[in-house]
């Protein structure tokens, strides 16, 4: 299983930490900060690509000014569940990580995660950020105490996994620093 490596430079302050894996190298682990940019950026997305659907419903809607949703949540859910999923297996990476120059690798082969894996891991970051938006107040305070957990997961962990990271056997790199000496 690869380790992850802290080199460091006996002129200067230690490197990144970075792993080894096979067939993709040395490879620079992300932080916490360029994976919540990069998702925040998936998310402004998938805001502006769902609008004009939630748009349409409401105006549709024989009441428009009803507080619910005129929509099944299943139009809303289903390309939120694709779209981490999808991408990851075709490129390694959402538009907000390729923004960001960011990339998801398996740890046991340093390729892109298989749709499987991929699924995994964001059915895993929807379950934990159910809490945000699903819980009636002041439950969904409960979600900030677990995006809390997350990141102390995820800057505390060697390899700086998520607990969707770690079920999926996966790890973020940050593509554009690291290098490929195979």
């Amino acid at each position: 299983m690869p380790k992850p490596s802290r080199d460091s430079d006996p002129q200067g302050p230690p490197s990144r930490p970075s792993i080894r894996l096979p067939d993709a190298g040395e490879q620079l682990l992300a932080g916490a900060g360029e994976r919540f940019f990069a998702r925040l950026l998936d998310g402004v997305l998938l805001v502006a690509l769902l609008m004009p659907l939630v748009i349409a419903a409401q105006v549709s809607a024989e009441d428009p000014e009803a507080a619910s949703l005129n929509l099944p949540i299943w139009l809303l859910l289903v390309p939120v569940l694709l779209y981490d999923p999808l991408l990851l297996r075709w490129r390694g990476a959402t538009v907000g990580k390729m923004i960001v120059g960011l990339k998801v690798l398996r740890v046991d082969t340093g390729q892109v995660p298989t749709m499987d894996k991929a699924m995994m891991r964001t059915v895993l970051l929807v379950l934990f950020g159910l809490p945000l938006w699903a819980l009636p107040d002041p439950f969904h305070l409960l979600g900030l105490a677990v995006v809390g957990a997350l990141v102390v997961a995820i800057t505390q962990q060697p390899r700086r996994q998520g607990w969707h990271d770690r079920a999926a056997s996966t790890v973020v790199v940050n593509a554009r620093e690291s290098r490929r000496d195979n």
